[in-house]
C-alpha cells in the first residue's frame, strides 16, 4: 500500500504530463491551421495582424498628437492675442460693399468719419443710423477691423419709377413704397414716369405711388415691356368718391404703343388680362386708336384717332387701341 507521499508525488506527476499533452496539441493545431492556409491567406492573415497591431498603437499617438495640438494651438492664440493688441487704433481706411448705385467714396464721406480716428471711440450702431438717413440707403451696419479697416455695408434702395415731386417740383426716383425717396437728373431718368394730380411730397410714402410701382413690376409676368407712363389717379379725400377724384383711375401708355389704356380704379389686373388679349386679337385696331378703355368686363371700348368731340366710342369685345396722344394722367 502506497503512503500519502507517493501518492501526492503521482497526482503532480500526472498534472506536469496533462499540461504537455495540452501544450502539445495547441501547437500542433496552429501548426496545422498556417500550412493549411494558401499563400495568399497566409498574407491576408498576416497583415491582419498587422493591422491588429497598429490599431493598439493608434490611442496612445492620438493622445500624442492632441497633446501636441494643444501646445501649438496656444501659441497661435498668444500670436493673434499679440496682433490685436498690436493692431492699429485709429481707422486707416473705410472698405465698402452692397453699393450698386451710389460710389463708394461717397458712402465712405456719408459716415462722417475722418482718417485718424479712434477705432474704439466709434459707435457703430449710431454710424449705421446716420447712413440710413442718406437718400439712397435703406439701411446699414459697421464692422471694426484690427487692421483700422471699417467696413460699411449697405442695401441701396432700388429705384422703379420717377415723379415729380418736392417744392419746387423736381423728377424724384420712387422705390416699391412708393416713396420719391432722391432727387435724379434728367439725363439719367430712364424709368417709367408716374404723372399725378396735386403736389407729390418728397421722401413721403403715397400708397397711390405705391400702387403704381406695383403695376409696374407685374407688367413683365403679363409679357408685357415697362410703361413710358403711368397716370396715377388722385387719393380721394373723406366724402370724395374715387369716381369723383379721377374717373379714369390708372392708366398706361407705352413707348411702342402710344396708346393710353385706361385701367380704372380697381381690379387692375382684370384690365392687364383685358389688355393683353386686345393687343393679341385685334393688334390693328389697337394701333389706330387714340384711348383704349378696360374698365368694362369682358370687353375693350377704342376711342378712334378720327372720332371727334361728342361722337360714340366704339366698343370692341376683347380689343384695344393706342393714341399719339399723350395726354397725362
Amino acid at each position: 500500500m502506497s503512503s500519502r507521499f507517493e501518492r501526492e508525488a503521482q497526482r503532480r506527476h500526472q498534472r506536469a504530463h496533462s499540461h504537455l499533452e495540452r501544450a502539445r496539441r495547441r501547437r500542433n493545431g496552429a501548426q496545422g491551421f498556417w500550412r493549411g492556409l494558401s499563400h495568399p491567406e497566409r498574407s491576408a492573415w498576416h497583415a491582419q495582424r498587422v493591422v491588429d497591431a497598429e490599431a493598439r498603437l493608434r490611442i496612445p499617438v492620438a493622445i500624442a498628437s492632441l497633446a501636441i495640438g494643444l501646445v501649438l494651438g496656444a501659441g497661435a492664440w498668444l500670436q493673434v492675442g499679440d496682433a490685436f493688441r498690436d493692431a492699429p487704433v485709429t481707422v486707416e481706411r473705410i472698405g465698402v460693399r452692397g453699393a450698386q448705385y451710389l460710389d463708394a467714396g461717397e458712402v465712405a464721406r456719408a459716415t462722417g468719419i475722418a482718417p485718424g480716428t479712434a477705432l474704439s471711440a466709434l459707435d457703430t450702431e449710431a454710424l449705421s443710423l446716420r447712413l440710413a438717413e442718406h437718400d439712397w440707403i435703406a439701411s446699414a451696419r459697421a464692422l471694426r477691423l484690427p487692421d483700422g479697416t471699417l467696413v460699411v455695408e449697405v442695401e441701396e434702395r432700388q429705384p422703379i419709377a420717377i415723379v415729380r415731386a418736392g417744392e419746387p417740383p423736381r423728377l424724384f426716383a420712387v422705390d416699391a413704397s412708393g416713396t420719391p425717396f432722391a432727387p435724379l437728373d434728367p439725363a439719367d431718368a430712364l424709368l417709367p414716369r408716374l404723372h399725378t394730380r396735386g403736389k407729390v411730397e418728397a421722401r413721403v410714402a403715397c400708397p397711390r405711388l405705391a400702387e403704381a410701382v406695383a403695376l409696374v413690376a407685374r407688367l413683365p409676368d403679363f409679357g408685357l415691356a415697362a410703361p413710358a407712363e403711368i397716370g396715377v389717379p388722385a387719393e380721394t379725400s373723406a366724402g370724395t368718391s374715387a369716381e369723383e377724384g379721377d374717373a379714369l383711375g390708372f392708366t398706361l401708355r407705352f413707348a411702342a404703343l402710344p396708346t393710353r389704356f385706361v385701367l380704372g380704379g380697381g381690379a387692375l389686373e382684370a384690365s392687364i388680362e383685358r389688355l393683353v388679349e386686345a393687343i393679341g386679337r385685334h393688334p390693328g385696331e389697337v394701333v389706330r386708336a387714340a384711348r383704349v378703355d378696360l374698365r368694362f368686363q369682358d370687353q375693350a371700348v377704342l376711342s378712334p384717332l378720327s372720332a371727334r368731340k361728342g361722337s360714340g366710342a366704339a366698343a370692341t369685345r376683347g380689343s384695344a387701341a393706342p393714341s399719339r396722344q399723350r395726354r397725362s394722367g
